[in-house]
């Protein structure tokens, strides 16, 4: 659990020194549009950036001396699908832990709901186009981590677009209510 703390907290600190950056593109390079369209355009594009760089990086920490890399080794790539099946078992019946299913199932999954959700508010995007772009950047991230100390895995493809079915799904939810 403290992995998650951990993780969110870099994940905000990177979402807070992205908004100059932001700002800065919106007021001098595009004009503004409607104000709900252009916070949630902020809210996401914070979002894409932050998820971007803590994906294709190596495992860090920020605290009050520094950026720490708490992570190192070789890379691990895993091609073969659903092996996650099997992980789970192992560390939920064998070990008699969730860590597994807490931290790389549902984290993949939660990861990528929003951006089922908020492509189809920006763009007319089908299911299969939302789904294709969700693939596409799912594999861009795990073949940038075949370079770093990370895991690399087609399951992780998989949960993400789980993720972005899930997001897809509450979109029109939300678009009938």
């Amino acid at each position: 659990m403290i992995e998650i703390l951990d993780y969110f907290n870099n994940l905000i600190i990177i979402m807070v020194f992205s908004i100059p950056i932001y700002l800065l593109i919106r007021c001098r390079v595009l004009k503004v549009k409607s104000i709900k369209l252009e916070v949630l355009s902020f809210i996401f594009l914070i979002y894409i950036f932050s998820l971007t760089i803590l994906a294709i990086t190596p495992k860090f920490i920020i605290d009050s001396s520094g950026i720490h890399i708490i992570e190192s080794g070789n890379s691990y790539f895993n091609i073969i699908p659903f092996r996650m099946l099997y992980d789970f078992y192992i560390d939920f019946f064998i070990n008699h832990s969730n860590r597994y299913l807490l931290i790389n199932i549902l984290g993949n999954i939660i990861m990528f709901i929003p951006i089922g959700l908020f492509l189809p508010i920006f763009f007319n995007l089908s299911y299969k186009k939302l789904l294709l772009i969700g693939i596409c950047y799912s594999l861009f991230i795990e073949v940038f981590q075949i370079f770093l100390p990370r895991v690399s895995d087609i399951d992780d493809i998989i949960l993400n677009n789980i993720g972005v079915s899930i997001g897809f799904l509450f979109n029109k939810i939300l678009k009938r209510l």
